[in-house]
């Protein structure tokens, strides 16, 4: 189990690394996978996701914004 971060300026050239980053890691067939992303861009990011890699859905993703994050810590 490890943790990968990824930041940098927002662009379009790393968000597409970031999607495509997750897609090898399903394909290699990890599980609960994590992407954080800001609250009002959570849905834009599943999507982008989804469509990134021809998926169906996003069964081992989720898609947390850091408050989200912090409510299942606290849970």
């Amino acid at each position: 189990m490890g943790i990968t971060i990824i930041t940098g300026r927002q662009s379009q050239t790393l968000s597409q690394t970031v999607y495509l980053e997750i897609g090898a890691a399903l394909e290699a067939g990890k599980e609960k996978l994590y992407l954080m992303v800001p609250e009002q861009f959570t849905l834009g990011a599943e999507e982008a996701l989804i469509k990134a890699n021809h998926l169906n859905g996003l069964l081992n993703v989720e898609v947390l914004s850091p408050k989200r994050l912090g409510d299942r810590v606290l849970k």
